[in-house]
Order: structure tokens, then sequence, then C-alpha cells
């Protein structure tokens, strides 16, 4: 929460300014935290306090890569597997395996 709250310019305790265009950096299509067609915002205020409902999906991290690559003497299949937001902490991670089989000469 308070990683969206710092993108949104939004502070407990401060006036409430919406800023679309900081949403909007959010959901960007090329890297934003969200994805654009499941994010909803609505803001309700009760008693002077604001309170900002926002519904978001994350988009997919995740990359596999598999490759297979066969000839007359040996064969070899190669899985790539990557994470852009390792465990949710923004890291990346990169994991990739290979098995080689060769014929045994003659």
């Amino acid at each position: 929460p308070g990683t969206v709250a710092r993108a949104l310019g939004l502070r407990k305790g401060q006036p409430f300014r919406w800023d679309p265009t900081r949403l909007a950096a959010l959901i960007r299509e090329d890297g934003g935290l969200f994805r654009a067609e499941a994010t909803r915002a609505r803001a309700s205020v009760e008693d002077g306090v604001v309170a900002l409902d926002l519904t978001v999906a994350e988009p997919s991290y995740r990359t596999i890569t598999p490759e297979l690559d066969v000839d007359a003497d040996r064969a070899r299949v190669f899985l790539r597997v990557q994470d852009r937001n390792l465990l949710g902490l923004g890291c990346e991670g990169e994991v990739e395996a290979s098995c080689t089989r060769k014929e045994a000469p003659e």
C-alpha cells in the first residue's frame, strides 16, 4: 500500500488531491505495476475523511522459454525461466537449464 500511495502522491493527514496521470503511470502498458483493463479506482468521503478503494491485477512477470535442438548425433533440451518481480520485491531472477544427449561413438 505504501508504494502505491507514494506513486499516487497520497499522504495520510494531507489534503486529498486526485491526479489521474499518476494512476495512468501505474498502469502503463510498457512496464506499469498493474494491468489497465483490471484497474478500478473509487473514492468515498465520510466525516471529512477520504477513502480510496483500488482494485488492481498485476501483469504476469514470468516468462518460460523452451527450446529443443536435434541433429544427427545429439539432442539438446533448454529451458529458461525469468521472473521480473521475484517474490514481489521488484527484483529480477533468471534460471537456465539444459540437457544434452550425444550418441556414443561407434
